[in-house]
């Protein structure tokens, strides 16, 4: 993996200081089935 450049951190830590309501998720679709979901898979 590569090293981060100091812009990709800056970015990070600007993502990471947001709080949870502030994200907007209105382009997100809800997630309606759970059925197929599995703990630990990415």
């Amino acid at each position: 993996m590569r090293n981060l450049t100091k812009q990709q951190k800056r970015d990070i830590r600007a993502v990471a200081a947001r709080k949870d309501q502030d994200i907007d998720f209105s382009d997100a679709p809800p997630v309606l089935d759970r059925s197929a979901a599995e703990i630990g898979k990415f």
